[in-house]
């Protein structure tokens, strides 16, 4: 990930619903404990807004998104890349920005 790093770099958690998803909280612990000061944010999303939801997400230059139900197969269509895993399961987890590139990662599959 690029960027300017006097800028708080931004996750975004999306989904839809969202309510009870525990996932800002273990990324926020996690990058806590990793010394890292990023900012997590959590939005829901409905499926129908997911195009300009990421379109919003490139224009202010978030560092990564963490999908969330029902968007984790919704998304494949449209990110840059897809990694091996990603591309085989049309599933992403996670969406990184690599300069301006927004790779898709299926973590499931690349934990294996």
């Amino acid at each position: 990930m690029v960027g300017d790093h006097l800028v708080q770099p931004i996750i975004a958690c999306i989904g839809f619903p969202i309510a009870g998803n525990p996932t800002q909280f273990v990324t926020e612990r996690t990058l806590k404990t990793l010394g890292l000061d990023w900012c997590v944010v959590t939005t829901a999303v409905p499926s129908d807004l997911l195009e300009q939801a990421l379109l919003g997400a490139k224009a202010m230059r978030f560092a990564a998104l963490a999908l969330l139900p029902p968007h984790q197969n919704e998304i494949c269509n449209l990110l840059d890349q897809l990694t091996e895993a990603a591309q085989l399961s049309r599933q992403v987890q996670a969406a990184k920005r690599i300069e301006e590139v927004w790779v898709g990662h299926d973590l499931r599959g690349e934990a294996m």
